[in-house]
């Protein structure tokens, strides 16, 4: 099998329109086809060095060589090369799109990007060595139509480039394991951090039998338009003896993500509203893991917005909606989740990412004593609103292995919690009426606790914010998850639009308060902790 392309390789390419270049008529070589012209091509935002290369045009490829590579016998050596693998393509294929391709022999690679960039364009840069050893063919196969989909670029190169697909091996893998998501070849299956080179190789194969068995059944037009298709997985599956229907409830939407990489951050991931920076990381192990992120997230941040379009929208943020946000994925010790002053938002641990959101688009400017209700109502839409809160879903399959928990304080205290839950009816099933019943068991299991100051999420806002103890009893003597409850009672007794009238008024005395609700503020707590205190079920 043809080697797949690796986020360490060498190979770069890249999206954006044709460099700018500048012609210089005055040094000119000749090839056996091609007529060269020394060119110097710009810098621009994604090359960040200036290029002199030799560079001419046959009838459906640009080539242009580093000019200290240049030599006649090294044009005709890429030029024989190209030809003919192009001709395999289009014999095999299709012929290639009409804007043609470009391809850019350098010296060394441009080691500031992505060695495995998919977000299209008909541009290839890679060294003389590529071009030698064949492993320029994935990014061949890609600019030759203009792809985006690293499953569409791996399973066409593998069809048209590399051995027959062993069919076999793929029934016994499929009939084998229980979860077949992998069938839905999103972009994260062929990045190396996160696949094991078995699973790579089981993605690339399965890209490639399909593209067979899409073009022996349907057309070679079908596959560039229905390779997706969730139907057409499940013929495939029958056809290779495989008795499942095939079903992925995170799958990934065709063409709506680009997958790049960088030095920094080996998987970029790329949407219409949103950027991913990603770092293999705790809840981003393996490509499950990213799927699972990104279908949360969407729906996630889909969700609270509608809902606070629909109740208070004066207070939204004014910002677009489709404004591009970016997460910021990292395993720092010494960060922490967060929205940066730009908008950029840090992620120490992937399920915070709705309570950061957010911050971006809500209660983000009032009174800094204020702190319990700008957290309060960013935990109230992560967990409550929001219905794709994988954080809740991971605790509640762990209600049962609290001998896992070292500390014999905290052990107590998640067990307060789950007896709580359970006593007012909570179960595994995530309606709206358990996430709130969740909140409410964080809040109360964690009032008489020894070991809250320890975490984060349990510690008072007071002292995460180094807040004066004299407004301390204006809320943030409340942790996170008190502070969600209680903006979840405030919201539910009397509204949204009066819990964001007292945010925003900026006077933050009791009178404030009163203004809002109509309550003083210790009434109002008072009635909140009696209703924790209700009687159980029967």
């Amino acid at each position: 099998m043809r080697k797949y392309i690796s986020i360490l390789g060498v190979i770069i390419i890249f999206m954006t329109v044709c460099v700018g270049c500048q012609n210089n008529q005055s040094v000119t070589e000749t090839s056996q086809e091609i007529e060269y012209s020394l060119e110097k091509f710009d810098r621009d935002e994604i090359c960040n060095r200036r290029l002199n290369m030799y560079y001419g045009v046959s009838d459906k490829v640009g080539i242009g060589i580093s000019k200290s590579l240049y030599t006649e016998e090294l044009a005709e050596e890429i030029e024989k090369t190209l030809n003919e693998d192009i001709k395999i393509i289009e014999d095999k294929f299709l012929e290639l799109s009409s804007e043609g391709i470009d391809v850019y022999i350098i010296d060394t690679p441009l080691v500031n990007k992505g060695y495995s960039d998919y977000t299209g364009g008909n541009r290839i840069y890679c060294t003389v060595d590529d071009i030698r050893n064949k492993n320029y063919q994935t990014s061949l196969v890609r600019a030759s139509y203009n792809l985006t989909e690293p499953a569409l670029i791996h399973g066409l190169t593998e069809y048209i480039f590399g051995e027959t697909t062993d069919t076999d091996r793929l029934c016994s893998y499929y009939n084998e394991i229980d979860d077949i998501s992998i069938l839905g070849l999103s972009g994260s299956r062929f990045y190396d951090l996160w696949n094991s080179k078995d699973e790579i190789e089981i993605a690339v194969d399965t890209a490639s039998a399909l593209v067979s068995y899409i073009d022996q059944s349907y057309s070679k037009e079908v596959i560039m338009t229905r390779f997706y298709d969730s139907s057409i997985k499940t013929e495939w599956l029958k056809s290779i003896g495989v008795n499942k229907s095939y079903e992925n409830k995170n799958e990934i939407k065709q063409g709506y993500y680009t997958y790049t990489s960088n030095k920094e951050y080996p998987l970029i991931i790329k949407s219409p509203e949103v950027t991913y920076y990603m770092v293999p990381m705790e809840y981003l192990e393996n490509a499950s893991d990213i799927e699972l992120f990104l279908c949360k997230d969407k729906k996630g941040r889909e969700c609270i917005y509608q809902y606070l379009e629909e109740n208070v929208p004066n207070y939204l943020k004014d910002i677009n909606k489709d404004k591009d946000l970016e997460y910021l994925f990292t395993q720092s010790k010494d960060a922490f989740s967060q929205v940066l002053p730009d908008g950029k938002i840090i992620l120490t641990i992937p399920p915070f990412h709705l309570h950061e959101y957010a911050h971006t688009i809500a209660l983000t400017s009032s009174h800094d004593t204020k702190q319990w209700m700008r957290e309060g109502i960013a935990e109230y839409l992560r967990y409550i609103i929001s219905p794709n809160d994988y954080e809740m879903e991971l605790m509640i399959s762990d209600m049962e292995e609290l001998n896992l928990i070292e500390s014999p304080d905290l052990k107590e205290m998640w067990k307060d919690i789950w007896k709580y839950y359970k006593i007012y009816g909570g179960n595994n099933k995530l309606d709206i009426d358990n996430r709130k019943l969740y909140v409410d068991a964080l809040a109360y299991g964690s009032f008489d606790s020894e070991i809250v100051f320890e975490r984060s999420s349990f510690r008072p806002i007071s002292q995460m914010y180094n807040i004066a103890d004299q407004v301390d009893s204006l809320g943030n003597e409340l942790n996170y998850k008190q502070a969600c409850s209680f903006t979840s009672y405030l919201i539910e007794e009397y509204s949204l639009k009066s819990y964001f009238d007292c945010y925003y008024i900026h006077d933050d005395t009791d009178k404030s308060f009163m203004e809002a609700f109509g309550v003083s503020y210790e009434e109002a707590k008072n009635d909140w902790l009696a209703y924790l205190e209700r009687n159980p079920k029967d």
